[in-house]
Parts: C-alpha cells; sequence; structure tokens
C-alpha cells in the first residue's frame, strides 16, 4: 500500500513538473522608447489571436491622445526655445556676460531653428494650448484638428521634429499627422501599422500567453521608465528567460525624464544591473538591439557618428568613420555583450526591427531554442549527472 501511494505522488509531481516546463515565462523589459511594447504587439500578431475589431477601436483614444500630446509637446519646445533666445538677447542688451548654469532654459542652447517663426497672430497656438484631452474620447475637436494641421505645416515644426533626438518627439507622431484626415474620420479604424506605431506610454504590467506548437509562453511588458522600473523586481519569480530590448538608435538622444541623460547610457546602466543581478542568474539573458532601420538612416544616411554617445567615444580611434553599418553595428553589440560580468554566461544577441513582422518571426523562432533549452535545464531534464 506503501509503495502504491508513493508511486502515486512520483506521478503527480512528474506531472507537474511536466506542466511547468510547458509554460515559460518570458520577461520583457528596456528602457522606455526601446521598443519592447512594440515587439509584444507584434508577437500578438503572429502569434496570438491578432487585433481585433474592439482592440482597434480601444486603440483610437490613444491614438488622438498622441496626435495631440505630441503637438503640444513640440509646441512647448518651440516657446521654450524662444524664451532661452529672448533671455539670452536681454542679458546681451544689458551688458550681463555671468553663466547661467542653473537654468533649465540652458538646454535649449543646444538648438538651432532656421525656419520661420509662427506667426504671432496664428490662433492655431491658443488652440492648442487651452485644449485638454480627455481620457478615452473618441472624437477629436474639429477646430482641434485644424490646429494641428495648421502647426504641422509649419517648417519650424518640421524642423523641431527632425531634431527629435533633443526635442524628444516620437519618431510616429509624423506617421499620424500627415494622415490626420483619415484618423478623424468616424468610420476610421486603425490598421495594422497603425497599432504598431502608437506610442503610449506602459505603466501597468501586461501579460498574454502564447501557445506555439507544444510550449506554452507567457510574455510579460513591463514599463520601461525610471519610475517603473521597481516594478520589475516583483516579475522575477520562475522567469526562463529575459528578453532586453534595446533602442540601438538612441546614442545621440537625451532621455524623456532627464534631458541630462544620455539615453544610450541608461540603456547600457540597466542592462549592466540586469544581467550581473544575481537573481537572473539562471535565466536566459538575451538581448534585441531593436530600431535597426532608425539607426541605418541616423548613422549612414545622416552620418552621426556613434562617439557623440560618450558611451561609445573609444569608437574608431582613428578617426577615421566611414560610416559603414557592418562596422557599427557589431560595435554595438559587443558594448552591450561586454557588460556581462559572468564568465560562463551567455549573452544572446539579436538585431531587430520591431514594425517588421517577417523580421521578428524569424528572430522569435531563434529564441523559442535558447528559451526551451534553458527550461529544460532549469527543470532537470537535461542533468545527467
Amino acid at each position: 500500500m506503501r509503495d502504491a501511494v508513493t508511486a502515486s505522488i512520483d506521478q503527480e509531481l512528474n506531472n507537474n513538473k511536466s506542466n511547468h516546463s510547458k509554460h515559460k515565462k518570458i520577461l520583457f523589459l528596456g528602457s522606455g522608447g526601446s521598443g519592447k511594447s512594440t515587439v509584444f504587439k507584434q508577437l500578438r500578431n503572429i502569434h496570438g489571436s491578432g487585433c481585433s475589431a474592439v482592440d482597434r477601436e480601444l486603440c483610437i483614444p490613444y491614438i488622438h491622445a498622441q496626435v495631440v500630446n505630441e503637438m503640444k509637446f513640440a509646441l512647448n519646445v518651440y516657446m521654450l526655445y524662444n524664451q532661452r533666445k529672448q533671455q539670452l538677447e536681454k542679458k546681451s542688451m544689458n551688458g550681463d556676460d555671468e553663466a547661467d548654469e542653473d537654468d533649465d532654459l540652458t538646454f535649449y542652447d543646444r538648438i538651432v531653428l532656421s525656419s520661420p517663426p509662427i506667426a504671432a497672430d496664428n490662433e492655431a497656438v491658443n488652440i492648442l494650448l487651452q485644449y485638454e484631452h480627455k481620457k478615452n474620447k473618441t472624437e477629436l475637436d474639429a477646430t482641434v484638428v485644424s490646429a494641428i494641421e495648421s502647426l504641422w505645416s509649419e517648417a519650424v515644426m518640421k524642423e523641431i521634429y527632425e531634431l527629435r533626438h533633443l526635442t524628444r518627439i516620437e519618431t510616429s507622431s509624423a506617421h499620424f499627422w500627415n494622415k490626420l484626415d483619415e484618423i478623424t474620420d468616424a468610420s476610421y479604424l486603425p490598421s495594422d501599422e497603425d497599432m504598431l506605431l502608437n506610442r503610449h506610454v506602459t505603466t501597468s504590467v501586461q501579460e498574454m500567453q502564447l501557445q506555439i506548437q507544444n510550449d506554452i509562453f507567457q510574455i510579460i511588458d513591463v514599463g520601461g521608465q525610471r519610475s517603473q522600473r521597481r516594478k520589475w523586481i516583483h516579475c522575477f519569480e520562475h522567469v526562463v528567460a529575459v528578453i532586453f530590448v534595446a533602442d540601438m538608435s538612441c546614442y545621440d538622444e537625451v532621455m524623456v525624464e532627464d534631458i541630462e541623460a544620455n539615453a544610450m547610457q541608461d540603456q547600457c546602466l540597466l542592462f549592466n544591473d540586469l544581467c550581473n543581478n544575481v537573481s537572473l542568474a539562471k535565466t536566459a539573458m538575451i538581448v534585441f538591439l531593436n530600431k535597426r532601420d532608425l539607426f541605418k538612416e541616423k548613422y549612414v544616411d545622416k552620418k552621426v557618428s556613434l562617439t557623440v554617445c560618450p558611451q561609445f567615444s573609444d569608437f574608431c580611434d582613428d578617426g577615421d568613420d566611414d560610416f559603414n553599418y557592418e562596422k557599427a553595428a557589431p560595435y554595438v553589440q559587443n558594448a552591450f555583450l561586454q557588460l556581462n560580468e559572468t564568465p560562463d554566461r551567455e549573452v544572446f544577441m539579436h538585431v531587430t526591427c520591431a514594425t517588421d513582422k517577417d523580421n521578428i518571426q524569424k528572430v522569435f523562432t531563434d529564441v523559442q531554442l535558447v528559451i526551451i533549452s534553458n527550461a529544460l535545464d532549469r527543470s532537470g531534464y537535461l542533468n545527467f549527472e
């Protein structure tokens, strides 16, 4: 009788072990704006249920909020820039040449706008400044839409957008500003592209479960802003893999939360903390160097050197930067790999473009093998001793 009970308990433990091995918990981490939520949504399109009509309707208020708030943000940059310009003119007239490092407006000395200013009698400025967009509102007032169209037609606002590495305007905002007629139509439903490009801050833990063949992946996306990172530690338990999503194109950008901090440096510091965290010592560490397309555009086409980032100051020590992607991309990869302080730990690196469905599908197929192997190892299936 005792042997039968023991056998029954062993069978139950084996069943629980088998069920646990099928459920693989993956944590998506990264700085705000890295594109991890876009990867999250792309995986739902590829392996999940995709976006239903209800999902698309629910996204409309977020798209409208981005359209309004990002233009207000750009307008605020314009106004602060001019406030600083007037401040400097007044100091010059008064013969005041003392430094004013403590003044927050000194940041705008980095910005140079050469386009004509917005006309003083442009009503669009006051309309937008006075407008408060209500959460979950599914329609935009016609006067507000007209004001945004008017401001977006101004050359100086397009110049502020082009300087978004300093002005911190979301790259995808132009996509929506260029199709205001469509997104404000009563019959509008966001396309897959609109759903992916819409940007709103993740302030809660988002979860989704994907079944791929016989494996079940529980994917958790946590907000990446500095104020959200304290929540991460509560998600570490039973995690078999961390996918750290880093924006490889942000090397010349300032942070939204801290205009004095370089965004790439913040990512490197964050990855260093995660990669060497003892709580994640047995967790597969995977890095998605994301926004490959924007990196190529910035580095290869616009020829913005990697050395503008303090973290990459030793790139091209000989001073001969030929803006070759095949040389720069491996350098960025290696900069992250070198942060791993555990000799016997392997960090798996992938260069990605979250808006490219084929790329994410291929990369995640490769990632599955790493995750499954790590899960088997942790559950004891690969322990042959």
